[in-house]
């Protein structure tokens, strides 16, 4: 399968991959830069340069200014919740337990997010195949 949205052609699975390799290069990487700078000012470095690598991908701002008509606030709640605080308390705590535990936690945020919709969402469905996902998900912490 080929990402539609993008117009050269990138197979779906090369994505994931570099993707997943980056994403598990962070810790070593965040670690490090611990070791020479505060964990907010070196969150705040890497998401300004990744931002300032991120717009010649971007396209055009008035796409995305036109989708915002109806909540233009949104972006700024995303960006305080999902973005500041996340991952201020993220490089904060990595401050204080080795990557390889903050790896763990991380990767458990998905599995604990489904359990947390299953309780507070009165439509959400814990069938069969949820169960056998969630147990091999928190079975593989042991192993």
């Amino acid at each position: 399968m080929v990402n539609p949205g993008l117009s050269y052609k990138v197979p779906s699975w090369a994505l994931a991959v570099v993707s997943c390799l980056l994403w598990s290069s962070a810790f070593a990487g965040v670690k490090t830069g611990l070791q020479h700078a505060p964990p907010l000012f070196f969150a705040g470095l890497r998401f300004t340069l990744a931002g300032i690598l991120l717009i010649p991908l971007a396209g055009s701002p008035l796409k995305y200014l036109r989708e915002l008509r109806g909540s233009p606030f949104l972006p700024f709640k995303v960006g305080i919740f999902q973005t500041v605080l996340l991952y201020s308390l993220f490089f904060l705590s990595l401050n204080l337990v080795p990557g390889s535990v903050g790896a763990v936690v991380n990767g458990m945020l998905p599995l604990w997010a489904a359990l947390a919709a299953h309780v507070l969402l009165k439509d959400d469905k814990m069938g069969r195949r949820m169960l056998v996902s969630l147990g091999i998900g928190f079975g593989a912490l042991f192993f």
